[in-house]
């Protein structure tokens, strides 16, 4: 089956900087909180990178199936790889940050994602991930979207933060939680600490074990 984002890359890319701006900036912001205090990453990964939005260090690896995204991506500094989650064309033990941002909903073998990104990582390592929480306005939004035939959205599975400890279960303790986007509206928010209710985009951050 064709992958969707291929032909949508470019009208994908301007929704950052249009309809949905300050919806990527409150992301932003999320983001680099979680980061902070930075560690020395020399090595990063962004898994699902897309056009490398969230690709916010030099020299970030960005792993997507999608060549047009990898394209776009590439033009922000990404060094591009082509593949899947599923099965990272990466050694193991290679990286000290992977990131996988607002891309677990559309991977398949979510599990099996999750354990290649502990494969290619370092002991110690750390693992951030965003998710659209299905257990907030947002994610009831975008399911009721999939279920109307939404080309992008219906083939999303969207996650629940208790769904993600389940994943992360002997692969990664969580280390701290970021929340933001507590409404629907399209404005900026602030990013608060740890898990909260109605948050509709959940960063985690975990330490491979």
């Amino acid at each position: 089956m064709a992958n969707p984002f291929e032909k949508t890359a470019c009208e994908y890319d301007r929704w950052f900087e249009r309809e949905g701006v300050l919806l990527y900036l409150s992301e932003l912001l999320a983001y680099q909180r979680i980061l902070s205090p930075l560690n020395r990453w020399e090595k990063v990964l962004d898994v699902g990178v897309g056009t490398g939005r969230f690709a916010v260090f030099e020299k970030t690896v960005g792993v997507d199936p999608a060549y047009s995204m990898l394209k776009l991506a590439a033009g922000r500094g990404v060094l591009p790889v082509k593949g899947i989650c599923e099965k990272l064309p990466l050694k193991e033990n290679s990286f000290d940050l992977v990131s996988v941002i607002t891309a677990l909903c559309f991977v398949k073998d979510q599990p099996l994602c999750v354990r290649e990104c502990r494969r290619v990582l370092k002991s110690g390592g750390t693992l951030i991930l965003g998710f659209i929480n299905r257990e907030s306005e947002w994610g009831r939004l975008y399911i009721k979207k999939a279920e109307s035939g939404h080309p992008i959205y219906s083939r999303a599975k969207f996650l629940s933060f208790e769904e993600v400890k389940g994943l992360f279960k002997g692969l990664f303790e969580i280390d701290r939680v970021v929340s933001t986007l507590f409404t629907t509206e399209h404005k900026l928010f602030i990013p608060e600490e740890g898990l909260k209710k109605g948050a509709g985009f959940v960063l985690v951050r975990a330490s491979a074990v």
